[in-house]
């Protein structure tokens, strides 16, 4: 799941997008279907672990790694 949020990430800065973030519909979308069933865990268990911070956008959460 960390993978996927940097590669996100990573396709934001070749881009020039500000906030520098993945939204949580496309980490969501490029999860497989197994990963979907254990994302709210996997990331909930990363928030606690200090990977990574989420914060409420306009339509999205938003997910951002430390």
């Amino acid at each position: 799941m960390l993978d996927i949020i940097e590669e996100i990430e990573k396709g934001c800065r070749e881009a020039k997008l500000e906030p520098i973030c993945a939204p949580s519909v496309e980490v969501l979308r490029r999860c497989s279907p197994e990963q979907r069933e254990s994302a709210a865990e996997v990331l909930n268990s990363l928030y606690v672990d200090g990977k990574i911070k989420v914060w409420k956008g306009i339509n999205d959460k938003i997910i951002q790694t430390i």
